[in-house]
């Protein structure tokens, strides 16, 4: 689960203790006030507003933005197929927001190809903030990972290490190997080729999806590493078969889901594909490594039925 950084804890630190100190009055209604949600989602076919209505639902982004910050956006990037990627408007509402909130820069961790953003249908109404995206480096940082059972080290992109705020934006969808992508498996889009490959064969089992329990408990502790503070969730139009790469059966959904617990996020997004977070590996692997909940069951959600 992500960690609380150090100006919410100092926020809510001064909070609690006017409130302790004056007690009644604007204070105790604000200490009354109800914790924000775990989880939102929103549904509408202009994905750009749709995200945005998904983020202020959470909470709204300065719950995890602050002016200055500098932002890092891993984006799941587009394969050739239709439902294989992060539509582009749903990114450029997070970044948008971003800029809205003051961040310094928004770099993407995860390089977008050529002609990504310019598919954005908000792309014209958004060129300052397309001004403030950043392409990472290309340099990678080999990362120990301390504790871990399965995965001992790791190139990571340097960026990772850097950003004030780091926020997972992926798509919801089938992989013909787990099952299920959506937020802990887009962060393998942060490492190397070579890293990504021990993830699939570093156990010497045949087959690049040989040894799955290996390659769950893998995305589990590289996401470890640096959770992300928020995760925004494309299950606009997916793929329900043949993933990652496609072509394969596609669902419309047109929703969009954000989360503040990317364990608790992929456990319900694995909704739209007809799964019980139950049989999906990397979310019960990153549940007992202690990153999050696995199980939607009493978490504060705000979806279309609220």
């Amino acid at each position: 689960m992500s960690s609380v950084n150090r100006r919410t804890f100092i926020k809510t630190g001064i909070a609690a203790g006017a409130a302790a100190v004056y007690g009644g009055g604007i204070f105790s209604r604000a200490m009354s006030a109800p914790p924000p949600p775990d989880l939102a989602e929103a549904r509408g076919k202009d994905l750009y507003d749709t995200a945005r209505q998904a983020i202020d639902r959470l909470g709204g982004i300065t719950r995890f933005v602050t002016r200055g910050d500098q932002v890092g956006l891993l984006i799941n990037s587009p394969f050739r197929n239709p439902g294989t990627h992060t539509h582009p408007d749903v990114a450029l509402a997070v970044a948008a927001l971003c800029r809205e909130a003051g961040a310094k820069k928004m770099i993407t961790l995860k390089n977008p190809p050529g002609g990504y953003w310019e598919q954005a249908e908000h792309a014209g109404s958004e060129a300052e903030t397309l001004t403030l995206l950043i392409p990472a480096a290309g340099a990678y940082s080999d990362h120990q990972l301390k504790g871990a059972k399965a995965l001992k080290e790791a190139d990571i992109i340097r960026e990772l290490f850097a950003v004030d705020v780091f926020i997972n934006v992926s798509i919801v969808k089938h992989h013909v190997g787990t099952g299920f992508s959506c937020i802990l498996k887009n962060m393998m889009g942060a490492l190397t080729h070579r890293t990504c490959r021990y993830f699939h064969m570093g156990t010497g089992k045949p087959g690049w999806y040989g040894d799955l329990d290996h390659m769950n408990r893998c995305i589990a502790e590289i996401n470890s590493v640096r959770p992300p503070d928020l995760s925004v969730v494309d299950a606009s139009s997916f793929i329900l078969t043949n993933g990652p790469f496609g072509p394969g059966k596609l669902a419309t959904e047109n929703a969009v889901v954000a989360g503040a617990d990317p364990v608790l996020t992929d456990a319900y997004c694995c909704r739209f594909l007809n799964l019980d977070p139950k049989s999906v590996g990397m979310i019960q692997a990153a549940a007992e490594s202690g990153l999050g909940k696995a199980d939607p069951t009493g978490a504060r959600i705000l979806n279309t039925g609220s």
